[in-house]
């Protein structure tokens, strides 16, 4: 019996025949007695009602983050070593509340944040008349456009592990790179500093987690975000190079290059941790 083990695998799929076949047919008081299977069934039969205007205009909430007391000053709004401006923040700032034109305080406002994109806070008008309309403050550094709240996380740990500028633009954007063509290489995508597979399926998955892979739902293309990226970093010539080196068609495959990456690049194990990467290093 000490030697008795079981794959993780074989783990997964026994976990998840319990759910299919014993848990979702098991009476639940939560819902009235019934099965989940049962519920979903009877209610599948009904037609979805259809959201309201107001409803559609704020139905990305459902996948955002709420943060409180955030400090809008001269300079914008900072969070997680982002910044966020704009003309109407500033007249928020200057007019809400106390906080007067002549006030040398910071206005606390309420926002969200996407989880899918980092690249625009959604900050609650704080002044009576303005009934907490919600304006749309975008982010003053470019690469953190269109990156999701896990990717941002994944590059302040390098920046800050690294002991680099996590506030600095170009090093925020050389790092997402960096991880993004790593992410490529551990996909089968050949580039010039193409990198080896990785040694754990987690990496793999991690990998694809960073690049983008199915990160915009099922409504649109799985690999959307890798398009978007392979043109806004102008990579595409840099692979076809590299297919062209590699089929014999010119020019050699270039070996790997230390990035100073560890070789494992396990970021699947950084926790969702909101204190981390608060303060740069620089």
């Amino acid at each position: 019996m000490k030697e008795a083990c079981i794959e993780l695998d074989d783990v997964v799929g026994l976990v998840h025949e319990y759910l299919i076949t014993i848990y979702a047919r098991r009476p639940q008081q939560g819902l009235d007695w019934e099965t989940p299977e049962g519920r979903w069934l009877r209610l599948a039969k009904k037609p979805p009602r259809q959201l309201n205007p107001d409803e559609l205009a704020r139905f990305d909430v459902i996948a955002s983050i709420e943060l409180e007391g955030l400090k809008a000053r001269r300079d914008g709004i900072r969070w997680k070593n982002l910044f966020f401006d704009s003309p109407e923040l500033q007249a928020i700032r200057r007019f809400a509340g106390a906080h007067g034109a002549r006030k040398e305080q910071p206005t606390l406002v309420d926002a969200r944040i996407g989880l899918r994109d980092v690249g625009v806070l959604y900050v609650t008008d704080p002044r009576p008349e303005h009934k907490g309309r919600e304006i749309a403050v975008p982010c003053l550094k470019r690469a953190a456009r269109g990156r999701t709240h896990w990717q941002h996380h994944v590059v302040n740990k390098l920046l800050n592990d690294a002991r680099r500028s996590a506030t600095d633009d170009a090093q925020y954007a050389e790092a997402v790179e960096t991880l993004f063509k790593r992410s490529l290489g551990f996909m089968g995508v050949d580039l010039k500093d193409g990198r080896k597979p990785p040694r754990k399926a987690r990496n793999a998955a991690a990998a694809m987690r960073f690049a983008g892979v199915l990160v915009d739902g099922p409504s649109v293309h799985a690999n959307s975000r890798i398009e978007r990226d392979l043109a806004r970093m102008d990579l595409l010539a840099e692979i076809g190079g590299a297919t062209a080196a590699a089929t014999g068609d010119g020019g050699s495959v270039a070996s790997p290059v230390d990035d100073g990456i560890d070789e494992d690049w396990a970021v699947d194990e950084i926790l969702m941790d909101d204190d981390e990467g608060e303060e740069a290093i620089g």
